[in-house]
């Protein structure tokens, strides 16, 4: 008895010890996934801004591209009106052209008429000495022939003078005709410098718009590159929460078993110790009664009272949770929570259950090693298994929001399936 006692003194501060570790290593374990968290959701905020930028550059590209159409379809429309002023100066000049050729030879004419027309007159005045025209009309032999003279005199310089006039009313008309074809070729070479200058308006507004769409589109890739690592690295932050998950649920039991085993060395400690000592008082009592002397007559002894020994006490049982007839208690269960979004389920976020069913709050959990439609009992709420990510011994609960998730945090509590 005293060597069982003596190993239970020996191996209790082991125990103690062995628990006292475990809960530091539990503890260090809650602060690091604490920290992972934070990690991962500072990482999740900045893959939403990066979603948000992504999302206005496609925008600003769309814009780029819409506005590019446009400027595109004025440099086309542009270019067409270039070409036919350009055809329309090249007919006018060619009109031009024609009409300073009629204007010259007009003018020619004129001058041709007017020389013919001096050329008479100065015939008819300085033939015969400058005395042939007077003769010529005074030599008649009678009055009719002198006014037949006077008559062709007459027609002939009436003639001289129609077609003078004649000639100098086309050369006008020409002249008119010049002036507008060459107003209206000026006309036509404005519009050619307007229609210019605006198509290098536009041409150069389009350079701008496609040199800010390229850097668009550099930013775009810059950003989906960004998403990439972004999303690699809460796949990275993931897996490694998931393993501290895993690592706190065993440090946790080992605990749990450490703290368990210790008081049950504790109990068997009091047991062994009561056990020494009703012993050690059972023989002190015996060794009282020592054997009478053969020459001394002891007188009649006086009754003494003798106290019985005291048994050990028997160690207490180790308290179970209460249960019901349809109840069976699993043990004490790690407890954490998700919800539907894409943070705590990834590509599945929005969508039902591993079940195929539609989570909802207060009723859905996911734990492995037990069939769907399992019901738990945990803290006075009734489950239903009906989701899996976690192992047997870890229950994920469901609520409907992040915030909800994330305020619950990770916890432990007994756990009671119900039968």
């Amino acid at each position: 008895m005293m060597k069982k006692k003596a190993f239970f003194i020996r191996i209790l501060p082991a125990l103690a010890l062995t628990a006292a570790l475990a809960i530091p290593s539990f503890a260090n374990t809650q602060d690091e996934i604490a920290e992972t968290r934070a990690q991962q959701a500072n990482t999740q905020n900045e893959y939403a801004g990066a979603q948000e930028r992504l999302a206005a550059l496609e925008a600003q590209k769309g814009n780029d591209e819409a506005y590019l159409a446009e400027l595109l379809a004025q440099l086309e429309s542009l270019s067409a009106q270039l070409e036919q002023l350009e055809q329309n100066y090249q007919a006018k000049q060619a009109e031009l052209e024609e009409v300073q050729a009629a204007l010259a030879s007009a003018r020619e004419r004129e001058s041709a008429q007017y020389r013919d027309m001096k050329l008479r007159i100065q015939y008819l005045y300085e033939s015969g000495s400058g005395t042939g025209f007077l003769e010529a009309l005074f030599s008649a032999e009678s009055f009719t022939e002198f006014l037949n003279k006077t008559e062709t005199v007459s027609q002939l310089t009436r003639y001289d003078r129609e077609m003078m006039e004649e000639y100098m009313a086309t050369r006008s008309e020409i002249e008119v005709r010049e002036a507008n074809v060459q107003e209206e070729k000026e006309q036509i070479a404005a519009l050619q410098a307007d229609c210019e200058a605006k198509r290098q308006e536009v041409n150069e507004v389009y350079n701008a718009v496609y040199l800010e769409m390229q850097e668009c589109i550099a930013r775009i890739s810059e950003t989906e590159g960004e998403l990439a690592a972004l999303a690699a690295q809460i796949a990275v932050q993931d897996e490694h929460l998931q393993m501290l998950l895993i690592r706190s649920y065993e440090e946790e039991a080992a605990a749990r078993a450490a703290a368990e085993a210790a008081a049950e060395a504790a109990r068997n400690q009091a047991a062994a110790e009561a056990a020494a000592a009703a012993a050690a008082q059972a023989e002190s009592a015996g060794s009282a009664e020592a054997p009478a002397d053969p020459g001394y007559t002891e007188p009649a002894p006086t009754p003494v009272y003798e106290e019985p020994a005291v048994s050990a006490p028997a160690p207490e049982p180790e308290p179970e949770p209460a249960s019901s007839g349809n109840t069976r208690y699993l043990g004490t269960f790690t407890l954490t929570a998700y919800c539907n979004c894409s943070k705590c389920c990834g590509k599945w976020a929005g969508g039902n259950t591993a079940s195929g069913v539609y989570p909802t709050a207060n009723h859905t959990v996911a734990m492995g090693g037990i069939p769907f439609g399992t019901k738990l009992l945990i803290n006075g709420t009734v489950y239903t298994v009906e989701d899996r990510g976690t192992p047997y011994g870890w229950v994920d609960i469901f609520f409907n929001t992040h915030a909800e998730a994330l305020r619950f945090g990770m916890r432990s509590a007994d756990v009671y399936i119900i039968e």
